[in-house]
């Protein structure tokens, strides 16, 4: 019986990247013919290839999100990780009239 569960598992983790490549695929199609519904018409741009779509969607990813971790959703810990990416403000200089 215990011989079975090594296997099950490997069929398990190949399933699930299947999975996940089967889904980033469909998502790139998906950005596709979004943008070449919309942008050419609206924007006058290009239409764009998959692959070029893929790349919006990793672009989008590192502008957007692609600065710390997504574990929490409350927007005090999303103003903490806004500082932490921030770049670090610069010291005030002294006031002439104050000394």
């Amino acid at each position: 019986m215990g011989a079975h569960k090594p296997v099950k598992i490997v069929m398990m983790v190949i399933g699930g990247l299947c999975l996940v490549v089967l889904l980033a695929f469909l998502f790139g199609i998906f950005v596709k013919l979004l943008w070449n519904a919309l942008m050419p018409d609206i924007f006058g741009l290009p239409e764009i290839g998959y692959w070029q779509a893929v790349g919006l969607v990793i672009l989008g990813h590192l502008l957007l999100g692609g600065c710390g971790s997504h574990s929490s959703h409350h927007s005090r810990d999303r103003r903490k990780e806004w500082r932490r990416c921030a770049p670090p403000e610069p010291e005030p200089s002294p006031d002439p009239l104050t000394t």
